[in-house]
């Protein structure tokens, strides 16, 4: 019993070092049908003009997936940022990029829709692009949270960006 409280000053530092990290949250939906059903599925508006499409609510990517990221000035005045995922994260936007070819991919940062994107190849390396739309406090936070890396190639139609802005 003694042990357990000797760890108990330990684990509250630990709890406080998380809870000091900033808040962060980049998901990445499926566009999906209504026909799904109202637990499964959210309703968004992307693209310019506005429009609503259907997305699952559980994301396919999201925050913990990610290991490393890229931000860069984005051709409209905001931000961009291209995303490194670790191997779990790689392995799932492979498998998405497969399975859902042809469908919409929504990236949703902080609660608020950046981007739509629509899955047209299959992506084995492991980089998913934020093209625009990011804020500087988001990125001030990306970077915070996950390590920077260098620029890249850059990869011609692996995306097809949707027209929001």
């Amino acid at each position: 019993m003694q042990k357990w409280l000797r760890l108990l000053p330990l684990l509250a530092l630990l709890f406080m070092g998380a809870a000091f990290r900033p808040a962060l949250s980049i998901r990445f939906h499926v566009t999906t049908n209504q026909m799904d059903g109202t637990p499964f599925v959210s309703v968004v508006e992307v693209g310019n003009p506005p429009r609503k499409v259907y997305v699952k609510k559980i994301p396919e990517i999201n925050e913990m997936d990610i290991a490393a990221i890229y931000p860069f000035k984005a051709a409209d005045g905001t931000l961009g940022c291209a995303l490194k995922l670790d191997d779990h994260g790689q392995i799932h936007l492979d498998t998405l990029s497969v399975e859902h070819r042809g469908t919409v991919l929504v990236c949703i940062v902080n609660g608020r829709v950046v981007t739509a994107m629509l899955v047209d190849q299959r992506i084995t390396d492991g980089i998913i692009e934020i093209p625009s739309g990011l804020t500087p406090k988001d990125v001030e936070v990306m970077r915070k949270n996950y390590r920077l890396i260098g620029p890249r190639k850059p990869v011609k139609g692996i995306w097809k960006y949707l027209g929001y802005q």
